[in-house]
């Protein structure tokens, strides 16, 4: 069963993207962007990161530990890895990769706390 028909027979909402050696393949949105307005998704969509921080926390965990700059069993902070203006100055501690006792990621805490602005950031700096 392909991509599309899983999106056109259950009628969720969502963004793909596809990244082949840095480059994007495969950009595709399906479904409505809001429903009250009947607005389509696009590629382009920027979401709220609470619901879907923990599939990219825990890729962004993978590849720093595959380039040796983080120990998967240590806690360690995100802030030496994120962009300087990503997080909110009132934060007042660090933000730190949750791995549970199973290797599980959490995903970010205190996430309610975090502001980002599109100003000067691609998608993916945006998410990780």
């Amino acid at each position: 069963m392909s991509l599309q028909t899983v999106f056109f027979q259950r009628r969720p909402r969502g963004v793909v993207l596809a990244v082949k050696d840095g480059k994007t393949v495969y950009p595709t949105a399906f479904g409505k962007a809001g429903l009250e307005l009947g607005a389509d998704m696009d590629p382009g969509n920027i979401f709220r990161i609470g619901s879907i921080t923990k599939q990219f926390t825990a890729c962004a965990i993978l590849r720093l530990a595959e380039a040796g700059k983080l120990s998967l069993q240590d806690k360690k902070e995100i802030l030496p890895y994120a962009p300087d203006k990503f997080f909110a100055k009132e934060i007042d501690a660090p933000i730190v990769f949750d791995i549970d006792e199973h290797g599980h990621v959490i995903g970010l805490t205190k996430y309610r706390t975090v502001k980002c602005r599109r100003s000067g950031f691609n998608e993916l700096s945006l998410i990780l």
